[in-house]
């Protein structure tokens, strides 16, 4: 889930109490259900990959908090109207979330506009095919929410947020150069502990200031014959461990 957080975007995500609100207003256990049929799991940070880090390090986290959500809203001058939505200096929070036409990212989107009603955001879904909307939220930026995988199998997460536009796919426009830093530290440390201890500091950043709001994971899903061990199907990368699968009774 994709907020706009450019420059001459919408303003109003920019504040990272709100990103953090909208996120505990949805129960993403209710996308995994009812969007994938138990077959993803809530995304507790934006890696799929937890053989780089510590998963039980990870200290920034978000259950379906309403109430938390709602306060959040609050303090950051958002209030409930008479009929339910809240607004700022005569302002709605209301916002439009692009969709590819014809993806499961509509009903993803469709589940979050429910849990968002409920708080008093209100989102308005668009939907378009691949190319139009791949335009907009690459090239023109024109969106306040858009719904699309961040995933990817790489450690790296400069790949996304890095400040620095040729190394970043600066979809959403965050930028944070602390945590550039850290990155940075991270992508050439040598020492596997070290790293992994890097990495777990990077990932609790990139959750405590959320430049987008992940909702679910892959789950790597395959049929095997029970003679065939030490294969764990992975969502990014099936092969990763090929070199020790091994056949026998």
């Amino acid at each position: 889930m994709g907020l706009n957080q450019f420059d001459d975007g919408p303003g109003i995500f920019q504040d990272v109490a709100i990103r953090q609100a909208l996120l505990l207003a949805v129960n993403r256990e209710a996308i995994v259900e009812a969007a994938f049929f138990g077959y993803v799991e809530v995304a507790e940070t934006t890696m799929a990959v937890p053989w780089a880090y510590d998963p039980d390090d990870i200290t920034a986290r978000y259950g379906h908090y309403p109430e938390r959500a709602a306060g959040l809203l609050d303090q950051a001058g958002w209030v409930l109207g008479d009929d339910g939505v809240r607004v700022k200096d005569g302002i709605r929070f209301e916002v439009s979330g692009w969709c590819q036409a014809g993806a499961i990212t509509e009903t993803i989107a469709a589940i979050v506009q429910e849990f968002w009603r409920q708080v008093g955001v209100v989102m308005e879904i668009q939907t378009e095919q691949s190319a139009a909307f791949f335009s907009r939220i690459q090239e023109t930026h024109d969106y306040d929410v858009f719904f699309h995988s961040f995933g990817s199998g790489d450690v790296d997460q400069r790949l996304f947020w890095n400040c620095e536009t040729g190394i970043a796919l600066q979809w959403v426009g965050y930028c944070n150069e602390e945590l550039d830093a850290l990155m940075n530290e991270a992508s050439t440390e040598l020492d596997s502990d070290r790293r992994r201890g890097l990495t777990n500091e990077v990932l609790n950043q990139v959750m405590e200031t959320l430049p987008v709001g992940p909702l679910v994971a892959p789950l790597g899903l395959a049929a095997i014959r029970s003679e065939v061990h030490n294969v764990y199907p992975n969502a990014y990368n099936f092969a990763f461990n090929a070199h020790t699968w091994w056949k026998g009774e």
